[in-house]
């Protein structure tokens, strides 16, 4: 702009070239500096006050520059102080070193005992995990473009980003062999069996991955908006997008999918603003189909019965329990919001807020399996849990409820091959005590709606016939529900 009139600024030139809005501009000698999560742009002011476009560097979440001498420092998003040169008379920069950055990452899995991390910027990352120290570094996989999402199918993996999609294989050696590539850039994808869907900005693709060298494109189903999570349960589809709110897809045929419907119209009516915006999970638990929704506050969780998976039916929302992804485990959805949300679903239509850790500005990416929680942020690194130690015994918890019975943690936890279970009933009742492994399933039924009188009781399980790993005891008396976790070490 002309401000030789402050009060009436003339427009002289404007650029349109920004992947993203521009974080910064410096003014050095007659050059214009503008940084953006894409890099740096350079622009020359010619003497007639046109922009001149001079030259594009490719850089990492740049923030603000200041210029000491011939020296740029540049700070980043998650990769520290960028420090480089500069020729005032070309305009060239070159890097020189880097100081500080941690992990800036979008997505994270866990692969037997390591961590892959899809780092936002610098493609793959894997780490060994162990429960006493901090993960350590083993390999890396450079991958172009910023990393949205990843899956796998054992050693495979697939990798969305901004530039491609990718097939990629983790050997045992912790070696990593690029598959395939599918020239699309994409933002989500999920494998099932021998079918990837790929969400890119623009279609729903479905891949044929039994050669995953050579994939073979099934269909492109075009939808307007970012696909940006994709859950497959059965024949349906659940697509996520950011803008447009979440449709459900007929998959059965892959190779010509089927618009449902989009489910969250219906929700319209329970939303705290009009447009359909942030929903970014969709999970069924049993007969149940849950939808969250990030709003940038608590968040939202949309819930439906899911009998028919053509046409479910909305039940309710429930603020406060919304954010990134919906995982389930064993009674208890997960999702994340600044930090790991556990939610309390023994009672499928009345979720409770269990725990809320904050953690960390924004958390995009979550992963939940046998007993870890892997959350992720862009900015600050990937926080790793232990579910079983983060919430109370996963029954109601509910000041209002008056509890006739309690359990008691088993000892000794961990246990091999045998544990002793305690607990007590304030008056008498029907009981029922089950053992279920970390998948859900029963494995030891103690009692049975058995009638017992007020008192303290201990039972003693063995395990000996049973394989290391987490399982749950639960006791259930007067429609209320109790739970412990154990742990098998043999």
């Amino acid at each position: 702009y002309d401000i030789s009139d402050i009060y009436n600024p003339i427009l002289k030139d404007y650029k349109y070239k920004f992947s993203y809005s521009p974080n910064a501009i410096q003014f050095v000698n007659e050059y214009i500096i503008l940084n953006d999560f894409n890099g740096r742009l350079m622009y020359k002011l010619s003497e007639y006050g046109a922009l001149v476009f001079h030259s594009e560097q490719e850089y990492q979440s740049l923030k603000e520059t200041i210029f000491i001498d011939d020296l740029c420092y540049t700070t980043t998003v998650g990769n520290g102080l960028d420090i480089s040169s500069m020729d005032t008379t070309t305009g060239e920069i070159t890097p020189l070193k880097t100081i500080g950055g941690y992990y800036s990452a979008d997505k994270s899995i866990m692969i037997g005992d390591n961590i892959l991390v899809g780092d936002f910027h610098a493609g793959l990352k894997l780490y060994k995990y162990t429960d006493v120290n901090p993960p350590v570094f083993l390999a890396s996989h450079q991958i172009d473009g910023f990393i949205w999402d990843i899956s796998n199918q054992d050693s495979l993996i697939f990798v969305s980003t901004s530039k491609n999609t990718h097939i990629v294989k983790l050997h045992a050696d912790e070696t990593f062999t690029e598959l395939s590539n599918l020239s699309t850039k994409s933002v989500s994808n999920q494998v099932v069996d021998s079918l990837l869907f790929v969400g890119t900005y623009y279609d729903l693709l479905i891949y044929d991955i039994r050669v995953p060298s050579s994939p073979i494109l099934l269909s492109a189903l075009s939808l307007e908006a970012d696909k940006r999570y994709i859950y497959v349960h059965g024949d349906v589809l659940y697509l996520s997008c950011d803008t447009d709110g979440v449709w459900s897809i007929d998959v059965s045929d892959p190779t010509t999918p089927q618009i449902i419907q989009n489910i969250t119209d219906e929700a319209k009516i329970l939303m705290s603003v009009d447009a359909i915006y942030g929903f970014l999970g969709a999970i069924v638990v049993d007969d149940y189909l849950y939808l969250s929704r990030n709003t940038y506050q608590d968040g939202e969780l949309y819930i439906f019965k899911n009998q028919d998976p053509f046409n479910p039916q909305l039940l309710k929302k429930v603020d406060g329990l919304g954010g990134h992804g919906l995982k389930y485990e064993y009674n208890t959805l997960y999702t994340c919001d600044h930090g790991l949300k556990t939610i309390n679903l023994i009672d499928k239509t009345n979720p409770l807020l269990d725990q809320h850790r904050v953690t960390c500005n924004y958390a995009p990416g979550l992963w939940v399996s046998d007993g870890k929680a892997i959350v992720t942020s862009q900015n600050e690194g990937i926080f790793i849990y232990d579910t079983g130690i983060l919430h109370t015994p996963v029954g109601l918890v509910n000041d209002e409820i008056e509890y006739s019975f309690s359990i008691s943690q088993n000892f000794p936890n961990p246990f091999n091959p045998t544990t002793k279970i305690s607990y007590s009933l304030e008056k008498e009742a029907e009981v029922t005590i089950t053992i279920f492994d970390i998948m859900g399933r029963k494995v030891k039924s103690f009692i049975k709606d058995k009638h017992q009188i007020a008192g303290n009781y201990t039972i003693k399980w063995d395990a000996g016939e049973f394989s290391s790993g987490v399982y749950f005891c639960q006791i259930k008396s007067d429609n209320i529900t109790q739970t412990i976790k154990m742990l098998l070490l043999k």
